[in-house]
């Protein structure tokens, strides 16, 4: 009995998150403690948020360098494929 409750939880789970927005969209930082940078190249922060327009990704990337430098990129990424704006 406890194997089917916790095989029909399983299934029900794996079913939201098939309907659940594309993976590839939020909002992430860095881990700066765990991550190894080349001399010169280290970062204080960094945070990428992808959010979904229409059939476009917007990217944008906001942090700042080790020397305190601020960094920030934006672009947009068609979703169904193709050439970077």
């Amino acid at each position: 009995m406890i194997k089917k409750l916790v095989w029909a939880m399983l299934v029900l789970s794996s079913i939201g998150a098939l309907w659940a927005a594309d993976a590839f969209m939020g909002t992430w930082k860095v881990n700066v403690a765990k991550s190894k940078f080349a001399k010169g190249r280290e970062l204080k922060e960094l945070t990428l948020t992808a959010v979904e327009q229409g059939d476009n990704a917007m990217v944008t990337l906001m942090g700042t360098t080790g020397d305190g430098k601020p960094v920030s990129v934006k672009y947009t990424v068609p979703l169904k494929g193709g050439t970077l704006t």
